[in-house]
């Protein structure tokens, strides 16, 4: 069970949305521009708010695209959404976040 920003959000819904991942071949497109600029960004060891100056958005943002990665992706950090994100890539089309 997480909170965040107010917002409950159940086991049942975490368990949704990773069944779906299965059904994904690539997980990666379930995310929207935002979220993928965002994670682009978090190999390169940035703060929340460095990526959020980069990005011309609020800290907050930053971290509401984070929360909904690692949902996406069926992760509970930073790193582990990185690794996922570096092997689909590299099995696909052979390049790096950086």
């Amino acid at each position: 069970m997480f909170l965040l920003s107010g917002f409950y959000v159940g086991f049942r819904f975490n368990k949704t949305v990773k069944t779906s991942l299965s059904v994904s071949s690539n997980p990666l497109s379930l995310l929207t521009l935002r979220e993928n600029d965002v994670l682009k960004a978090a190999p390169r060891g940035l703060s929340n708010a460095e990526m959020a100056d980069s990005l011309f958005i609020s800290v907050p943002t930053v971290k509401t695209h984070l929360f909904n990665i690692y949902i996406k992706l069926g992760v509970k950090r930073r790193t582990q959404a990185i690794m996922i994100a570096q092997e689909i890539l590299v099995k696909t089309e052979n390049h790096t976040l950086v």
